[in-house]
């Protein structure tokens, strides 16, 4: 049996050893290629994510990469995750619950701190999309309302990932997970022509025929929704009796910093990323579950805090008139033994650099870093210092270039391919 074979027939999770950071990418290409549709990989962090997405990339062009980005705000924030982390989380998840449409070869990117927190389930946002082409006719009433209710921000110019604006017969949007804006022009309640624009400089460019959109936001502010939010928020906290911000900005329909931190009272139920993805194989970064030991203790300590600050705030003359209301961390978010039970029986694979023992849940890629050229690099630093003593060493010295061309010529030798990448053209060149 082959390692991809291994990998996905796997009846137990595997640590795959000799997997350097690059041969991870590397062999996830090749499981994508060789056998699996669809992909699932768990980065320890964003930098992570990031740079498995450029080199699946480059190993499998072919393949379709989405990513699932964590909120960047911290747990129990008074703000809310930036608006560009939002649309491409929902850009994500709603290509994920539309059947038929995913290309032959897909990888999903996301981190630990992602994958662990609870997020609406599929059938909430398999209704939650609007499109319209060239020549239908739209209501704007309806189109505002839809915006309005699904995290869009009606502003007078767009240019940022969510805003729209309505000019007369125009309409400007900045649709989640694309990278312009589309200028919609009307003639009467038909739509007439449809153009991308540039957000900074406001000129519109090619023509579309199609367009798509989607939530901006995990919090949808339909009439459900609101009422669901007030009774859940009621039963948790007792009755509103003071000044609330969140709880009066949310029974008006409007959207309140900080709002999604409360995301539970706004959904029937929540579900995980694993939902969405039920079938697919799993795989994460070495030092995952230490990342996911460390979040759960920032979890606890800031619900902790919050908990502490709102038992102080609630006694006599203390109320506060901004009072965080903090949910339980269960609420929203994976405990140790719901995320063992799910590398468990989601046979979660894990890469690890080092050595491991033999053993039925193992498995060696053979992967070896590659050779430091650190000490020839310190003796010509060392060289350029004797150099300024007007001492002469440097027939003891040898260059960095020689050193390279010397260990090429030996992997060569020994029939083994060698690649040499730079970072720059400059580089290259030297």
């Amino acid at each position: 049996m082959n390692k991809v074979d291994q990998f996905i027939k796997a009846e137990v999770p595997l640590q795959i050893a000799h997997a350097p950071e690059g041969m991870d990418a590397l062999f996830i290409a090749r499981v994508l290629r060789e056998t699996a549709d669809v992909m699932l990989h768990i980065a320890r962090d964003d930098h992570r994510m990031s740079n498995l997405a450029e080199l699946v990339h480059f190993f499998a062009p072919d393949t379709e990469i989405l990513i699932f980005p964590a909120w960047d705000c911290l747990p129990y924030d008074r703000v809310s995750p930036n608006p560009d982390i939002s649309a491409q989380r929902m850009t994500t998840l709603s290509k994920l619950v539309v059947d038929g449409k995913a290309p032959k070869k897909r990888l999903i990117l996301t981190t630990i701190n992602a994958a662990t927190q609870m997020i609406p389930e599929r059938d909430r946002l398999k209704d939650l999309s609007f499109s319209a082409k060239t020549g239908d006719t739209i209501n704007l009433d309806k189109l505002t309302a839809f915006l309005s209710r699904n995290g869009y921000t009606r502003s007078s110019t767009v240019v940022e990932h969510g805003d729209f604006a309505i000019r007369g017969s125009l309409v400007d949007i900045f649709p989640s997970g694309q990278e312009n804006p589309v200028r919609i022009d009307l003639w009467g309640d038909t739509i007439d022509v449809m153009r991308l624009f540039d957000p900074i400089s406001q000129r519109t460019s090619d023509k579309i025929d199609e367009i798509s959109l989607v939530p901006m936001s995990e919090v949808i502010l339909d009439e459900d929704s609101i009422r669901r939010f007030r009774g859940a928020y009621v039963r948790s906290f007792g009755t509103v009796l003071d000044q609330d911000p969140l709880y009066e900005a949310v029974k008006e329909g409007r959207r309140h910093q900080g709002m999604e931190h409360w995301l539970p009272f706004f959904h029937f139920r929540l579900e995980s990323l694993f939902d969405y993805l039920p079938n697919c194989p799993v795989s994460m970064d070495h030092l995952t579950t230490e990342a996911f030991a460390d979040r759960q203790t920032a979890i606890q300590d800031y619900y902790q805090a919050r908990k502490d600050a709102y038992k102080q705030t609630t006694k006599g003359a203390n109320k506060s008139l901004s009072t965080y209301k903090p949910l339980p961390p269960e609420k929203l978010y994976w405990d140790a033994e719901q995320w063992q039970a799910c590398c468990e029986s989601r046979k979660i694979h894990q890469f690890s650099g080092f050595n491991a023992p033999p053993g039925i849940n193992h498995m060696d890629l053979d992967g070896r870093v590659g050779r430091d050229f650190a000490p020839e690099r310190n003796n010509e630093r060392n060289n350029e210092r004797n150099s300024e003593k007007n001492t002469d060493q440097t027939d003891r010295i040898l260059n960095v270039y020689d050193a390279l061309r010397q260990h090429c010529v030996k992997l060569h030798s020994q029939g083994k391919q060698v690649l040499i990448a730079s970072y720059s053209g400059g580089s290259q060149n030297r």
